[in-house]
């Protein structure tokens, strides 16, 4: 049955199928070009993070620093939150890893870093 829509991408209003969603091939291709661009900037601002907190915590194991502040951190770019798996640990206290680096984080420090 043939119902009248609104394409999903530009806005006009077209009639076809009742699960149509787009005018058009190109809204179609137009509107699933922009969603994926979106996802995958999201995916690699999220590893830039990850790579750039891998960085820093393997300046600090060279260094022989076992832990820091996550204020004197974010000055030098650490993101906190960027993860690849957390856990509570056995002392009560976030076990976070950052590709093969693991450490112990509360809300103001890490601590007990090691690979």
């Amino acid at each position: 049955m043939e119902k009248n829509q609104v394409c999903k991408e530009c806005g006009k209003g077209f009639s076809g199928r009742s699960d149509k969603l787009f005018c058009s091939r190109e809204c179609k291709n137009r509107y699933n070009n922009r969603k994926n661009s979106l996802e995958s900037k999201a995916r690699s601002e999220a590893i830039k993070a990850l790579d750039r907190n891998h960085e820093i915590l393997s300046s600090l194991l060279a260094a022989g620093t076992g832990s820091a502040s996550i204020e004197a951190l974010a000055r030098v770019g650490f993101t906190p939150d960027a993860v690849s798996a957390q856990r509570k640990g056995r002392c009560g206290h976030t076990e976070c890893h950052c590709y093969d680096i693991v450490y112990c984080r509360t809300d103001v420090k890490i601590f007990d870093i090691h690979k």
